[in-house]
């Protein structure tokens, strides 16, 4: 796959590469889509970002995630596929489908059910999301910055991977402290919520 962003010229080409099977999730930014790539036959998710109309500061956090997400090569982190502007001025990343669904949805129907996660499930879930967060933290000084359920992904076979870096963070040295406030509260550490830094 390439690692070059937006070539306008090839936009239309690529675009047509990528056959929509359904809608996946809609939010403020765009919709994300169930794609197959007509050449590999791979699903992947394909999410687009309206770019026609945002102000300059979003469209560079836009382009800040396309950036991070081709740094990023961990088997428990989503991979990164493919980017493109369309003709509608929409961008478009391509990512590795995880067929297994969300984390926070897992919980929801175990929950539905009267079910416990079983004490060897819940440590394997962590013994990968520490792995993926060790790779970005150590070997990419890379803040995820909005861990939750809902950004944690299983795949065919339960494997977990790691995903959503829009609001993520490259810090320039190991030490630096970040003093911004972002992500979702609920999830948030005590340090985070009063405004502290956090290492």
């Amino acid at each position: 796959f390439r690692r070059v962003l937006f070539r306008s010229k090839d936009a239309s080409t690529m675009h047509g590469r990528y056959s929509k099977t359904r809608s996946v999730g809609k939010g403020s930014f765009g919709t994300v889509w169930l794609v197959k790539d007509t050449r590999t036959g791979e699903s992947l998710i394909m999410k687009e970002v309206v770019l026609k109309g945002l102000p300059p500061s979003e469209k560079i956090m836009t382009h800040n995630e396309v950036r991070v997400l081709q740094k990023l090569e961990h088997p428990n982190i989503i991979g990164y596929r493919d980017s493109f502007v369309d003709s509608q001025e929409r961008l478009c990343i391509l990512m590795e489908w995880a067929s297994g669904g969300d984390l926070a949805k897992k919980i929801e129907s175990r929950r539905r059910e009267g079910k416990r996660f079983e004490e060897n499930e819940i440590l394997d879930i962590m013994r990968q999301l520490v792995a993926a967060l060790n790779y970005c933290h150590h070997d990419l000084k890379l803040l995820h910055r909005d861990l939750k359920p809902a950004n944690v992904f299983l795949g065919a076979n339960g494997e977990v991977k790691l995903g959503d870096f829009g609001i993520s963070k490259i810090m320039a040295v190991s030490c630096q402290l970040n003093q911004t406030q972002c992500g979702t509260p609920l999830y948030m550490s005590p340090e985070q919520a009063r405004g502290a830094s956090v290492s």
